[in-house]
């Protein structure tokens, strides 16, 4: 697995070293899922922005 991932050449060149598996800029940006009721007493950032919940954390390479 690689992290940081953010051209297309690296991409590459990570596929062709065999690694299945990564994240990073070049697959998406993060992202911060809409307010939800039930997430009302989580944890929130300045601004009452709530933290985002981890979702898909890495792309399959291959």
């Amino acid at each position: 697995m690689a992290e940081g991932i953010e051209t297309p050449e690296e991409a590459a060149t990570l596929r062709a070293l065999d690694v299945d598996y990564g994240q990073g800029w070049h697959f998406g940006r993060p992202a911060v899922p809409p307010p939800h009721p039930a997430h009302a007493a989580e944890p929130a950032l300045p601004g009452g922005i709530p933290v985002p919940r981890q979702g898909r954390l890495a792309v399959e390479l291959g």
